[in-house]
C-alpha cells in the first residue's frame, strides 16, 4: 500500500475513526518516504497480525468483545506480536 493509498483510506474512514475518539494520526517509515521495498519477515508478521485482529473483531460490539475473554486474550496476543515484530535488533558487540 502506498502513502497515497493509506491517506485515502484514512480519509474514507475519517468519521468512524473520529467516532472512536482518535484525535491525531500519523504514518511513518518507508511508506511515507516512498521507498517501501518487499516486506521483510517482521513487516509480514505485523501485517498478518493486523489482518487477524480485523477478522477477529469483525461484527463485534464493544460489549461482545468485553464479554468474550478468549477473544480479548487472542487480540492481546496479536498486539504483542505486532509489538515484538516492531522491535529492531540492536547489535551489541561483546568483548
Amino acid at each position: 500500500m502506498t502513502r497515497d493509498e493509506i491517506i485515502a483510506m484514512i480519509r474514507k474512514n475519517a468519521e468512524a475513526i473520529k467516532a472512536e475518539g482518535l484525535t491525531k494520526l500519523a504514518i511513518f517509515g518507508s511508506r511515507v518516504r516512498g521507498d517501501n521495498r518487499a516486506a521483510d519477515r517482521r513487516r509480514a508478521h505485523r501485517a498478518t497480525a493486523i489482518d487477524d485482529i480485523r477478522g477477529a473483531l469483525a461484527g463485534q460490539t464493544k460489549a461482545s468483545f468485553t464479554d468474550n475473554m478468549m477473544l480479548r486474550l487472542a487480540v492481546e496476543r496479536l498486539l504483542e506480536t505486532i509489538s515484538e515484530a516492531s522491535l529492531k535488533k540492536i547489535h551489541c558487540p561483546t568483548g
